[in-house]
């Protein structure tokens, strides 16, 4: 049915141990800001990392987004190495899935590429994917298409020539889902905890997708 899975990463394929919005906030928002001259209080960085503001929200703290978000990209995958020596970036369990998978599957991540290729190099899953994308992609020219929109998917459906009727596109929240639809893809979460409802497609676990493909 599908000749190509894109899969988004953080959430969908692996997981960050005990991570809370206040330790992110510490750890990558604050020596972000503080290199850039700026100040964010936590309410705020929730809302940008939830979506609730736009990715160029920085540029009213007089900042260029793209240089905003390199610099958060920076201390993120700082933040990444800090936490793959304390053992603590995890794969799902049902990612084992993989390996019995045989069309073209690619990783995607709202992160960096380097963030993205570190979290599945260190939770040995990068060997399954074709590819990795970030939202660095052509120096964050997709900054303002990411998730629900659908222009980076998009753009990377043209770089793996793959029609996008034939793509199916895994997230594990609403804003993958219609990301995955706005690009023209099928789409499906992976709610393991039955966290949502509404109008979309899911799956309880990634071993239900033998059964779509």
């Amino acid at each position: 049915m599908f000749s190509a899975i894109i899969f988004d990463i953080d959430d969908t394929l692996v997981y960050y141990e005990n991570l809370n919005i206040e330790e992110w906030y510490e750890e990558v928002c604050l020596p972000s800001c503080e290199s850039l001259g700026i100040e964010i209080s936590l309410d705020d960085w929730n809302s940008l990392v939830s979506g609730k503001f736009s990715r160029d929200w920085p540029a009213k703290l007089g900042v260029n987004a793209k240089t905003f978000w390199k610099t958060i990209d920076e201390y993120n995958y700082k933040f990444r190495i800090k936490m793959g020596k304390q053992g603590r970036i995890k794969k799902y369990e049902d990612t084992d899935v993989l390996s019995k998978i045989d069309v073209k599957m690619i990783a995607y991540s709202v992160s960096s590429k380097k963030c993205a290729e570190f979290s599945l190099e260190i939770t040995s899953l990068r060997k399954f994917f074709y590819s990795v994308y970030g939202k660095d992609l052509d120096n964050y020219k997709f900054l303002m298409e990411l998730k629900p929109h659908g222009g980076l998917l998009r753009e990377i459906l043209r770089r793996e020539n793959i029609s996008p009727s034939d793509c199916l596109v895994i997230g594990d929240s609403p804003r993958d889902y219609f990301a995955g639809i706005a690009a023209g893809c099928s789409a499906i979460i992976v709610d393991r905890e039955n966290k949502y409802q509404g109008d979309f497609k899911k799956i309880e676990n990634l071993w239900e997708l033998i059964s779509l493909l």
